[in-house]
């Protein structure tokens, strides 16, 4: 399947299928081009582009149950007249018992593995929040921490950083 606009321009090859209790999508796409400042996606003065390569093979109803693999190859980034390669990647995501995830990201600069009982929305705020208690005077409390639900979430990680 051919999607062709002036902002908007992929070929797609397989299933996106919401008809299941869970929807799953397994497909091929090249990205030919995609216009996120156009799309109103990204800032509209930044004229901010993307292309590359996708395989995804994947399964949930909501970003939290997700699971299943994707890749990314050949993608490039352009803001204006910068053009940015962005390494090949592997991602898998594991659900397992007790709402446990894995997740497994590997390129050749960074692998990073997440282990733990979590909800994505709550990393960053998380992460910054224990920043902040060590580091009170170089990071500021993320705004609405209080309210975020966290109780009863664990998340181990590693990272990786391959020299380049």
């Amino acid at each position: 399947m051919l999607f062709r606009s002036t902002n908007f321009d992929i070929d797609f090859n397989g299933l996106i299928d919401f008809n299941e209790e869970e929807p799953i999508y397994n497909f091929e796409a090249m990205v030919n081009n995609i216009n996120l400042s156009e799309l109103q996606i990204y800032k509209p003065d930044s004229n901010v582009k993307i292309s590359g390569q996708i395989n995804a093979d994947m399964v949930g109803k909501t970003l939290d149950s997700l699971y299943g693999k994707i890749t990314m190859q050949q993608a490039q980034f352009v803001q204006c007249d910068s053009i940015y390669d962005i390494p090949d990647f592997n991602l898998n995501i594991e659900q397992k018992e007790n709402k446990n995830k894995q997740i497994l990201f590997h390129s050749d600069i960074i692998e990073i593995a997440l282990d733990g009982n979590f909800q994505y929305k709550n990393i960053v705020p998380t992460c910054i929040h224990l920043m902040h208690k060590y580091l009170p005077s170089l990071i500021k409390k993320p705004i609405n921490f209080d309210s975020l639900n966290i109780e009863n979430q664990e998340l181990s990680f590693n990272i990786d950083i391959k020299q380049s």
